[in-house]
């Protein structure tokens, strides 16, 4: 008997309600790591031999953070230090943590200049892959490159709207320093854009 057979017959044993929920939960970790690995490997465009910024966070959280990233984003949520604080403030205001939410950036690898469409579309597989493996309830987009990777055109640095594309459910604000009165981020779209984000995703 083949594993395929013997893993089926495992699952017939326990006779879940939901087959496909109950194996994508086993293998959700190991998937993830492979993923990981993966972005690790990728030498698909010339951002390759830069730093590489692999998914972090709470892989069980129904809300997943794409961000622009770039070579400023030292730390491993692909954010700057300011970025982060300022994240973790407008989280704080939803009775929430940075560690809540699972984090990928846009494009896996750092950058100077702004990454073109054959950046993207490389890393476009492992942006669908730790949709796939995360399954979210809500996608928060932050920036315009992040913005790119799903929809065309610009990102309106004044909107907050919730964005569709097939079934998932988006909202999309802009870089943090790009905000005006970045610094107070209470008086800002940014704290509304999180607040909605977190809203369809936990509620």
């Amino acid at each position: 008997m083949d594993n395929k057979n013997l893993i089926l017959n495992l699952v017939r044993q326990d006779n879940p309600v939901d087959p496909l929920s109950y194996v994508h939960d086993i293998v959700k970790e190991h998937a993830f790591n492979v993923l990981c690995q993966d972005i690790l490997n990728c030498t698909k465009c010339n951002l390759s031999n830069t730093d590489r910024f692999i998914p972090c966070g709470d892989i069980n959280s129904p809300l997943l953070v794409i961000l622009d990233g770039s070579a400023a984003s030292k730390n491993k949520f692909c954010m700057t230090d300011l970025e982060e604080k300022s994240l973790s403030n407008a989280l704080s205001l939803c009775n929430k943590s940075i560690d809540d939410l699972c984090y990928i950036g846009s494009v896996c690898c750092s950058y100077q200049n702004a990454p073109g469409i054959k950046s993207r579309i490389a890393c476009k597989p492992h942006r669908d892959k730790i949709i796939e493996i995360i399954k979210p309830k809500s996608i928060l987009l932050i920036g315009n490159i992040a913005y790119k990777s799903f929809f065309s055109g610009f990102l309106d640095k004044n909107s907050n709207c919730i964005l569709h594309y097939g079934d998932l459910r988006f909202v999309a604000t802009y870089i943090l320093e790009d905000i005006p009165g970045f610094e107070d981020v209470e008086d800002t779209l940014f704290i509304n854009s999180v607040a909605k984000a977190i809203d369809i995703a936990f509620n």
